[in-house]
């Protein structure tokens, strides 16, 4: 949890989910603190919604 928050991964946070990759079971974000790399079972545990616009 610590590296999430680290990365900028907190809520209310922007992000832009930039790729996903099964072969390697991973997607990528972008933050406003540059790109973070999850497993998929990591990022399934994150739920991210659309915020209000």
């Amino acid at each position: 949890m610590r590296a999430l928050v680290a990365a900028g991964l907190t809520p209310g946070a922007a992000l832009t989910l930039t790729r996903v990759d099964p072969a390697l079971g991973t997607l990528t974000l972008t933050l406003a603190g540059g790109s973070l790399t999850l497993a998929l079972a990591v990022a399934a545990q994150v739920h991210v919604h659309g915020g209000a616009e």
